[in-house]
């Protein structure tokens, strides 16, 4: 029985991956480039919000006139997606998909004065 119950749990999730899958086939990156790139990546819910933590603190630190470099932001982001590690473009994809959606824009601006390829 309790084997039976384990195949029923491995067919579920089977099924619920197939679907995202689906489902990220059909986003519309246009409208939403950040949660396409997050599909993408397969990125959990506490690494999307740990990321969006990371983009107010460096805005806030950006706006103190802190200094704040691209190199140091990619390192803070790896920490956060270790499966990303070394992919500076995955760096560059998040801040420029947020700024795409009209979010975080200061900290697109700096990143990209800094010297980030956006």
């Amino acid at each position: 029985m309790e084997n039976s119950r384990l195949k029923d749990l491995e067919k579920r999730i089977e099924h619920l991956e197939y679907r995202v899958k689906l489902l990220a086939e059909i986003a519309d990156f246009e409208r939403h480039p950040f949660i396409s790139a997050v599909l993408e990546a397969n990125l959990t819910e506490s690494q999307i919000r740990a990321i969006y933590d990371l983009m107010d603190e460096a805005l806030q630190t950006i706006r103190e006139g802190k200094p704040m470099n691209h190199h140091e932001f990619e390192e803070r982001i790896y920490e956060i997606v270790p499966s990303r590690r070394g992919d500076y473009h995955f760096a560059e994809d998040v801040v420029s998909t947020l700024n795409d959606e009209g979010r975080w824009v200061e900290v697109y601006k700096h990143m990209k004065k800094d010297g980030m390829n956006i």
